[in-house]
């Protein structure tokens, strides 16, 4: 749904494409779901310890993501 949102606001755009209707109001509604959704698992006891483990995940990922794209982006 971001890379969506990226995508229109891009010169790559094809306005002659499929275009989702109202994507700005139902995109910020499914991500707002999906949050919802997510901050649900630490409800209960049995599935908060996997929700902790998706951040973690997420952060360590993402903070490698976010550091070789840096690097990648010094050598050009």
């Amino acid at each position: 749904l971001l890379a969506h949102r990226r995508y229109r606001t891009s010169p790559d755009f094809m306005p002659d494409g499929f275009i989702m209707p109202a994507y700005r109001v139902t995109g910020a509604i499914a991500i707002a779901f999906f949050v919802l959704i997510y901050l649900s698992l630490f409800l209960a006891p049995d599935t908060r310890y996997p929700a902790i483990l998706g951040l973690v995940w997420l952060l360590v990922f993402g903070g490698i993501c976010l550091w070789k794209h840096r690097e990648d982006s010094a050598l050009v």
